[in-house]
């Protein structure tokens, strides 16, 4: 029963796509990215024990219910552009059309993490407005961290959708 809700996957498979495209080789400088620095971000509330005002907490709920459920559209979009790639290659072997089906494959798991990442920040919100002071800290601190790390992956989403999509329009 577990397994329906079971997510690690998503993370797994987003934890792998944060390695050099040319080597396969994972960066330190990735890792310090998307995990030290939203990290070092996130302590800054608990340090000054900011609690989350109700009004940014409804703010904050609303903008990643609806990043949810736009970036499904855009797994919907994915899948549909993956598709149509599999019929390129059955017809053609071009090692183009390999490379692009890594980056559709990446770009499927950033966007699925970064689905993941708004939902969590949905229920830590929900869950910290509703708690007492040190919850509320602590939801802060977690949010934060939750925050930053949806803008780096989407931003790392964003790139590889633009090379993609520009070596698509302009092969050279």
């Amino acid at each position: 029963m577990i397994d329906k809700i079971n997510v690690s996957q998503i993370v797994v498979d987003h934890v792998r796509t944060l390695r050099s495209d040319a080597t396969g080789k994972v960066h330190l400088s990735d890792y310090l990215l998307f995990l030290a620095l939203p990290l070092i971000v996130s302590v800054l509330p608990a340090y000054y024990q900011t609690e989350l005002k109700e009004s940014v907490v409804t703010l904050l709920i609303a903008a990643f219910s609806i990043f949810a459920g736009l970036l499904i559209n855009v797994l919907v979009l994915i899948y549909t552009v993956a598709i149509r790639l599999e019929d390129a290659v059955k017809v053609s072997d071009d090692g183009r059309y390999q490379l692009e089906r890594e980056f559709i494959k990446q770009i499927f798991s950033n966007v699925s993490f970064s689905i993941l990442v708004s939902v969590l920040i949905v229920f830590v919100l929900f869950v910290s407005s509703v708690s007492p002071k040190y919850v509320n800290i602590a939801g802060a601190a977690i949010c934060t961290f939750l925050i930053v790390e949806f803008t780096f992956t989407l931003l790392m989403s964003l790139k590889r959708l633009h090379v993609l999509l520009a070596n698509r329009i302009d092969p050279e």
